[in-house]
């Protein structure tokens, strides 16, 4: 390849773009920013905990409270109202109370249930007298 001589003029070639023109421009570079953009921004908006975590940024941001997004703070909140509750109730007195009706001794019964599978080595026997159930108890 041989080298190239130097050139021995410049030309300058000016273009001058009207508004229509700019306007075009403008879509074409605005569509191109998109485009390229569309699938880091589809693989955002798939994943659900980025959806989370944009919509606890956007609370927190902006002070607003977006309707079905719990976030950490109002979570937190909940669990303590619950365990504030458990802990001031009576028991002996709700069991009473909820021994007037039917579904408030399923509620004792499942109580009882469950907190029998929570203290295995701490539940008291429980023997009850069927003495009057199926005839005698003599063998």
């Amino acid at each position: 390849m041989m080298p190239r001589s130097k050139p021995s003029k410049t030309e300058e070639l000016r273009v001058t773009l009207g508004t229509k023109e700019r306007m075009l421009l403008e879509e074409f570079s605005t569509s191109y920013r998109i485009q390229a953009s569309a699938p880091a921004l589809v693989a955002l908006l798939s994943d659900a905990s980025a959806l989370y975590a944009l919509g606890t940024l956007y609370e927190i941001l902006t002070g607003r409270d977006i309707p079905g997004l719990v976030n950490p703070m109002e979570a937190a909140e909940f669990w303590n109202a619950i365990k504030d509750e458990l802990r001031t109730r009576d028991p002996a007195e709700e069991r009473a109370r909820n021994a007037s009706s039917f579904l408030g001794g399923l509620n004792n019964l499942a109580d009882f249930f469950f907190s029998s599978l929570a203290n295995l080595g701490d539940t008291p026997d429980i023997n009850p007298d069927l003495s009057g159930i199926g005839g005698s108890q003599d063998g």
